[in-house]
């Protein structure tokens, strides 16, 4: 005889309750595995984030070091030296500095460069000057021409005076790191754009100016491009 239909609902049922309580056992263990797998990425996350703190004020240190040993020298671009070493090069197209060339030739440049800035009315003593020499040139290009002076004072006195070289296609500028030289080329950049109104650097540091909302005109000291978006300007793609 069978079993009446009840009964036979009933266990059904109660297969289908175990069955439910089995998934959701399931369930529950893999949500557990989720939920600390969520947990160790946001460590990790943190973690990195730190690391990223820790890489950046490191970055920062290194730079600050090495722009410390840069502080005492200008940079000259656009004037072309005469001197034996460059015409060497000028022939053997070799893109080597002339740092180590015989002391006659990198006097023989240290000479020409102050007869060229005296000719514009910049005086400059040889006595003021530690090393003169060209760096390696780009290619095809006019070597820029290192100067390291032996008191500061006698630099930021020949960078003030630097105006009388305009038209001369000749430039002045500090010896910046190469993080340094990216911030000052996007600060061009932004200048020649018309976001802001002058940039420029002073003791190797990177200066825009800029005017806020209310017209005031506002000056801003760029460490890192972050700096940049904090002031309103977004260089993402400079």
């Amino acid at each position: 005889e069978d079993p009446p239909k009840s009964e036979n609902e009933s266990d059904t049922i109660k297969q289908q309750l175990e069955q439910i309580k089995t998934d959701l056992g399931k369930v529950l263990a893999s949500q557990k595995i989720v939920t600390n797998l969520q947990k160790q990425i946001a460590e990790l996350y943190e973690d990195n984030k730190k690391k990223d703190m820790q890489i950046n004020a490191l970055q920062k240190r290194v730079n600050d070091l090495e722009q410390y040993t840069r502080q005492d020298d200008v940079i000259i671009s656009g004037y072309k030296p005469k001197h034996q070493s460059y015409a060497r090069k000028a022939g053997s197209n070799a893109e080597v500095d002339n740092a180590n060339a015989p002391e006659e030739e990198r006097m023989n440049l240290e000479s020409e460069v102050i007869a060229f800035l005296k000719s514009k009315d910049i005086d400059l003593d040889s006595n003021e000057i530690s090393a003169c020499h060209t760096l390696k040139p780009k290619q095809n290009k006019t070597p820029n021409i290192i100067i390291r002076f032996v008191n500061r004072k006698t630099k930021i006195r020949l960078l003030r005076q630097r105006k009388k070289l305009v038209k001369t296609n000749v430039y002045v500028n500090e010896h910046l790191t190469k993080n340094n030289n990216n911030l000052f080329r996007i600060a061009r950049q932004l200048k020649k754009e018309g976001q802001i109104t002058s940039t420029f650097t002073r003791n190797c540091s990177v200066i825009i100016q800029y005017r806020a909302q209310n017209g005031d005109s506002k000056y801003a000291v760029i460490h890192e491009t972050s700096d940049f978006d904090k002031h309103g300007f977004d260089v993402q793609n400079y």
